[in-house]
């Protein structure tokens, strides 16, 4: 969690108030899922729709204040494909990807844009490979078990973080 907080410490230079806020309002819910996630292997719902109202909350404040309603337009319908696109994922491949997980990836987009999201769900995945490939291969980890991927997102997150 310590991690956290020096993430949004060193934006504060580089960008306004609210982007520490919102960065590390959301790797502190970053952090706390993949704690849940390795523990519980699912994570509570008012620890993600918390993150999500704060993370969003935060974004969105500005934009109205500064009456930008065509990005606040833009961020809301990426939500909602972000979450169509999950809602399909789940029906045509079932336990493929944890619906936490979705959640947690809209809070990565909150933080970061798009790009930079999806910069760390590859940093993120990466990782998962190089952590969890040899392990599926020595047959030490059982392939029926599910792989906690919060604190992947989460590593992600924070190498983004500091790239950016």
């Amino acid at each position: 969690m310590g991690c956290t907080f020096l993430c949004a410490s060193f934006s504060i230079p580089q960008f306004e108030i609210w982007n520490a806020v919102l960065l590390s309002t959301g790797l502190f819910v970053l952090s706390v899922g993949a704690i849940e996630d390795i523990k519980e292997q699912m994570i509570l719902l008012r620890i993600l729709y918390g993150g999500i109202i704060v993370t969003y909350a935060v974004k969105l404040i500005p934009l109205v204040i500064n009456s930008e309603s065509e990005r606040i337009a833009e961020i809301i319908s990426v939500v909602v494909l972000i979450y169509i696109a999950a809602f399909l994922i789940n029906k045509f491949f079932p336990n493929k990807i944890g619906e936490g997980d979705i959640d947690l990836f809209v809070i990565m987009y909150g933080m970061l844009g798009m790009y930079n999201a999806v910069l760390a769900l590859t940093i993120g995945c990466a990782v998962g490979c190089v952590i969890y490939l040899p392990l599926i291969l020595l047959g030490k980890y059982k392939k029926d078990k599910p792989l906690p991927f919060a604190p992947l997102l989460l590593v992600g997150t924070l190498v983004t973080t500091f790239i950016i």
